[in-house]
């Protein structure tokens, strides 16, 4: 599967973070929920809290370490903080990373 790699840079108590979904993204997810990503992908799109949240700790990295998400350092820290001001950015990064089927464009 090839993933599309939207990156959304941001500042938290001067911290620069850089927020995208990739590979990395997944396996974290996994570690961090015991769930496989699709599950999570499924429970995301039904406002589930706490799939937004493995979500943001999957795909959060410090600038200076992008091979590494911060995973449960996010989860250790103020979850509030993170759900209320990445809920949407989250959401729109991974669906912006997802490849889209193509049309069969041969009719049978």
């Amino acid at each position: 599967m090839n993933l599309t790699r939207k990156e959304h840079n941001f500042e938290v108590d001067n911290e620069k973070y850089v927020m995208y979904f990739d590979m990395k993204s997944m396996v974290t997810y996994k570690e961090l929920s015991g769930e496989d990503f699709s599950i999570g992908l499924g429970k995301l799109f039904n406002e589930n809290a706490e799939a937004f949240i493995y979500m943001i700790a999957s795909t959060v990295r410090r600038i200076e370490d992008t091979s590494k998400p911060l995973g449960q350092e996010i989860l250790d820290g103020n979850v509030m903080y993170w759900l209320l001001n990445y809920r949407g950015i989250i959401e729109q990064i991974i669906l912006d990373a997802l490849p889209e089927a193509k049309e069969d464009s041969k009719k049978k």
